[in-house]
């Protein structure tokens, strides 16, 4: 008779558990009235068009979140121009390291990034 309830119980916590997860899923959906009025944005997740950590928790007005976006927006192309050039220098750098390794070390190398590729792959 306990093995019965402890049963039924974990079997609604279970229940209330995966209930309340959709629910939040759902809650965090954007209603399809608010996804086409809102500004389009230059691309995904603009960066230009967030507040700085901990910024939202401020209680900003709407003037001030526009004004932080502004400022963002006129820095962001900067940003992005420094982190291609340091994308660049780590590939100069990867390279130039690559040339030091023997033949047999660069092919186990391959072999390694192949295998960890595939683990990402078969980990999503």
């Amino acid at each position: 008779m306990k093995n019965v309830r402890r049963m039924g119980a974990i079997g609604l916590g279970l229940a209330l558990v995966i209930g309340s997860g959709t629910l939040r899923l759902e809650a965090q959906e954007p209603k399809p009235s608010e996804v086409s009025n809102s500004t389009p944005a230059r691309r995904a997740n603009d960066p230009s068009r967030r507040v700085p950590r901990y910024f939202d928790q401020i209680g900003l007005t709407p003037g001030q979140r526009e004004s932080i976006y502004k400022i963002c927006a006129t820095h962001q192309q900067q940003i992005d121009a420094l982190e291609k050039q340091i994308a660049e220098i780590r590939a100069q750098m990867l390279s130039e390291c690559e040339a030091l390794l023997a033949d047999t070390q660069k092919q186990f190398l391959e072999q390694r990034r192949h295998a960890a590729v595939r683990a990402r792959r078969e980990a999503e």
